[in-house]
């Protein structure tokens, strides 16, 4: 019967793969982990750790991708699982100093740089050697309705975990982090690397992967893509939906309950992508959700209140979940095998510059209580970046092979 419901088409990487996805999805602290950092540092200091740490994330997300495609992406993976369970570890160690708190922060934005990818290129290329690359958006949908699950259960446990002690809901997410480290191992990378990993090969692969993501046919598409994806990656990861919480009035116990239920109202969108996308099609189904991002970040932008912000925050979470899995198809459909890692990481860089270049900035605008014209231009960047899509899509359309 599970295997009904999240089929592996006789692959093992797949069960593997949505092993992980339950894993990796166990972030018990997603709705204090700001507030347990401000116990030890100021608001302006941590959002300057965050600079620091997205930047050097940055910085290594096309060489991460090009070391996946060079020394293969299981190992690639392996790493990445190490690096996330250490940060949130030293985390749990935060009160012997804020160097640790620094270093902790950076390893699990670097963790998300290896991983970027690595992971969903390995999967496709096995799918492909089988000749099962269309069940591709089928396996995505069903692994990323595993996440909002977990992400749900582990929100709302962390809540509870917070009220009795504020450093158990990352212990926990460390453990859980160490049993992904531990499964990535059972991983088999079938699609091994051809090339030896050298210095000219690591620089031809990063500039092979950049070059092809920039090619005039779908430059439009990336860059409205890169704008609609970035809109939400801005939103999740760091500061930005704690403060924005605290916005609409929401504590660290309430924030991690409404963080986790609007989560978790992208299963069924994402669970049924594959139909979904036979109905609607890539080009108005896409930006159709992506206008629903845009929706989100305009209405914070007009409403006040607990229960306007949880109708921002299901717009911001449904619309963002459910882009980035078909984000995600189009994009490993879009490349060739070989540079397959390399442009998702290119592309992943260009997605998380915005944070980067704005994340110390909206740090003063919340201490000032100035960030609500940020979400509106967000939202209308959105906005024009949709229409974008919708407009250039035909130039991509055979490429996707859309339904």
């Amino acid at each position: 019967m599970l295997n009904s419901i999240f089929p592996s088409y006789g692959e093992k990487n797949i069960k593997i793969y949505y092993l992980l996805s339950l894993f990796s999805s166990s972030w018990f602290q997603i709705g204090s982990w700001l507030f347990f950092a401000l116990i030890f540092v100021s608001e302006e200091t941590f959002a300057l750790y965050e600079a620091i740490a997205f930047a050097l994330a940055a910085l290594m997300e096309i060489p991460s991708g090009a070391i996946a495609d060079l020394i293969g992406r299981k190992k690639t993976v392996v790493i990445s699982f190490y690096l996330l369970t250490l940060g949130c570890l030293l985390f749990t160690l935060a009160p012997l100093g804020r160097s640790v708190l620094f270093i902790g922060n950076i390893l699990i934005i670097l963790s998300f740089a290896f991983k970027s990818g690595a992971l969903e290129a390995l999967i496709y290329d096995e799918l492909k050697l089988v000749g099962k690359e269309d069940k591709f958006d089928d396996i995505q949908g069903k692994a990323n309705s595993i996440s909002p699950f977990i992400y749900t259960l582990a929100g709302l446990v962390g809540g509870l975990l917070w009220k009795w002690n504020v450093y158990l809901p990352w212990t926990i997410t460390t453990v859980f982090f160490g049993f992904a480290a531990v499964a990535s191992h059972f991983l088999v990378d079938n699609n091994p690397p051809t090339k030896e990993f050298n210095m000219g090969n690591f620089i031809q692969q990063s500039k092979e992967g950049f070059n092809y993501l920039f090619d005039k046919s779908i430059r439009p598409i990336v860059v409205s893509l890169v704008i609609i994806i970035a809109s939400y990656y801005m939103w999740t990861p760091g500061i930005i939906r704690v403060y924005m919480g605290e916005e609409f009035n929401y504590d660290g116990e309430t924030l991690s309950y409404l963080v986790s239920i609007a989560y978790f109202s992208s299963i069924a969108f994402n669970y049924l992508l594959e139909k979904i996308r036979e109905k609607f099609g890539d080009k108005y189904g896409f930006a159709g959700f992506s206008v629903l991002i845009a929706c989100g970040w305009i209405l914070s932008y007009f409403f006040t209140g607990q229960i306007s912000g949880a109708i921002v925050f299901f717009a911001l979470s449904i619309g963002g979940v459910v882009t980035g899995t078909w984000n995600s198809v189009i994009m490993n459909k879009l490349f060739k095998s070989e540079i397959r890692a390399t442009s998702i990481s290119t592309f992943s860089l260009l997605t998380q510059i915005p944070y980067i270049l704005i994340v110390i900035f909206y740090g003063k605008l919340a201490a000032s209580g100035g960030t609500q014209v940020f979400y509106l231009f967000t939202g209308i960047a959105v906005l024009i970046a949709s229409i974008i899509f919708v407009v250039n899509f035909s130039k991509i359309s055979e490429k996707v092979d859309t339904p």
